[in-house]
This record gives structure tokens, C-alpha cells and sequence, in this order.
């Protein structure tokens, strides 16, 4: 039987004897329902929490399934995780193969049916890609920044892997960690928010309640002396641009993520950072604010 047709029978028959777990990411919340009580207990350590903070936002069917369950797709693979549009503009397919799962997700009635390995490793390859969808329905980008925060204000350090994000954020003296592997950048009363995610970088923690109101962006540059510059806003849109995690060449999709860019990098400062690994290069980030 094909993979997508079983998920849908499963989807079908999944309103009895279930459970539920809720995930919270950037004030949106996630009902993960699974007949698997087990693998829930083991998202429920990493990933959620047992009551829903608020409103449910998207419910996700969820069914474990064993690797020789995606063997019949094995001559179609690409190799790489993908999100593709499919119907129309609201219906996209998810797919990685390497930690294999497949998804329907509907962003009109915000139903999403996912069938993968039970493993959290999966499970998290599968959240990232999903919240690619979600954020930019929202005008919100998934940025691959690390971010701290100083009396409610929020400053984010991004640039690809290796430019010392982590770094950054640890040296930042006595200020809270928001994200140190992937950040969340939504609109809010006017300006931005930053928050944190549940994913973890080199620190091996979890962010996922972190918050604060965004005051500047630093794309990271590691040097032997510490110097900051000022980005025009169309620079700044590309250079964020290109540390967005999103998994799809759907154009549709990307010239929406390219215009959240432009919108943020024409209301929040934008700098480029080169620093040296150590505490100084804090005095020139404040002299910014």
C-alpha cells in the first residue's frame, strides 16, 4: 500500500484510544495525538508538556512505523529532507529519508498526519521542518541564530555553522539564554520577538520558553579583532535570508521568506560582527543599542 494512502486510513481510525502531547514553540502550540503511549512519554522528556498552555493551534497525527515501512519509496529518494507543495496552495508533503518519515500537512484547517521511526531524533528532524511551514504562514522566520536577552531586549547572533553563535551568546555576560542553535523570529506589537526553540545546539539545552523583545541582529564573522558595522536593509535581507532553515525550492514559498527578511531588516538594526572569542566584544555590541 502507499505510504501517503496508509497514513490517511490511520488518520481515520486514530479518534479512539489516544494521547495527547502539547508543544509550544514561538507561541504556537502543537497537539502531537498518538495511539503510542511509549514514544509520546519520550517527546513528552524533550519536547512538551502534558497540558496545552492555551489554544491548540495545529493537531498532528502521529504513528510510529518501522524502517521496512518506507522500504517501498526507497528507489524514489532524493537523499535530502524536502517540503513540496501538492493540490493547491494549502497541502504540502514533508519527507526525509535518511531518519525516515513522511507528512501531510494542511496549513487551511491545520491538520497534519505524520508517520515515522519512533525516535526523537526523527521527531525533531520532522518539528524543524514543520515549523518552516508554520512561521512563515506567520510572517515568522526559523533562523539559524543563537540569542540572548538583557532587561526584556533581545539580541541575535546569526551566521552559518562555525561562525561562533554559541560562543557568542555564552560570553555575553550575565544575560539569559535565549536560542543557542536555532531561533525563532516573529512579528509582534509592532516590532519583533525572539524566542527560543526546543532544539539543542553545542550547549546541549533546550530554550523553548525563552523570550524577549528583538533589538539588533549580528551576523558573526570570527576575526582577530573585534569591529561592528551597520548593514543597509538590502544586505541585511539577503544575509538573513541565507541563514533561514527551510527545506523546499517551491518559489512560492521562498518569496515569502524572502519578504519576511526584507520586512524585518527594515524595522530591526542589522550589524555585521567580527569578534574576537572572548568577552570584549560585548562593549561593542552595547555602544549599538
Amino acid at each position: 500500500m502507499n505510504i501517503l494512502q496508509d497514513i490517511e486510513i490511520i488518520a481515520r481510525k486514530s479518534s479512539a484510544g489516544t494521547e495527547r502531547l502539547f508543544i509550544t514553540m514561538g507561541g504556537t502550540t502543537c497537539a502531537v495525538i498518538s495511539q503510542d503511549s511509549a514514544f509520546l512519554g519520550k517527546l513528552h522528556e524533550r519536547f512538551g508538556s502534558a497540558e496545552p498552555p492555551g489554544k491548540v493551534d495545529y493537531e498532528i497525527i502521529l504513528t510510529p512505523a518501522p524502517h521496512r515501512e518506507f522500504a517501498a519509496d526507497e528507489d524514489r529518494r532524493s537523499g535530502r529532507p524536502s517540503i513540496n507543495r501538492v493540490k493547491s496552495g494549502s497541502n504540502y508533503i514533508i519527507k526525509q529519508d535518511d531518519s525516515p518519515f513522511l507528512a501531510i500537512v494542511n496549513t487551511l484547517s491545520r491538520k497534519v498526519l505524520v508517520k515515522m521511526l519512533p525516535e526523537p531524533d526523527s521527531f525533531s528532524g520532522f518539528l524543524r521542518m514543520l515549523f518552516t511551514l508554520i512561521l512563515a504562514d506567520e510572517k515568522a522566520l526559523l533562523l539559524n541564530a543563537s540569542a540572548v536577552s538583557e532587561n526584556g531586549q533581545g539580541r541575535v547572533f546569526f551566521g552559518p555553522s562555525g561562525c561562533g553563535k554559541t560562543t557568542a551568546a555564552r560570553l555575553a555576560p550575565e544575560h539569559g539564554i535565549i536560542a543557542d542553535d536555532l531561533a525563532i523570529i516573529k512579528p509582534h506589537h509592532g516590532g519583533y520577538r525572539v524566542c527560543g526553540t526546543p532544539f539543542r545546539g553545542d550547549s546541549n539545552e533546550s530554550h523553548d520558553n525563552a523570550r524577549a523583545e528583538l533589538s539588533g541582529l549580528y551576523l558573526l564573522k570570527k576575526d582577530g579583532e573585534n569591529r561592528i558595522s551597520a548593514m543597509d536593509s538590502t544586505r541585511a535581507a539577503a544575509e538573513l535570508y541565507h541563514n533561514v532553515l527551510f527545506f523546499t525550492d517551491d518559489n512560492k514559498l521562498l518569496n515569502r521568506v524572502f519578504r519576511i527578511c526584507r520586512d524585518l531588516a527594515n524595522k530591526i538594526p542589522v550589524y555585521e560582527l567580527h569578534f574576537q572569542p572572548g568577552p570584549s566584544f560585548w562593549e561593542l555590541v552595547k555602544k549599538q543599542s
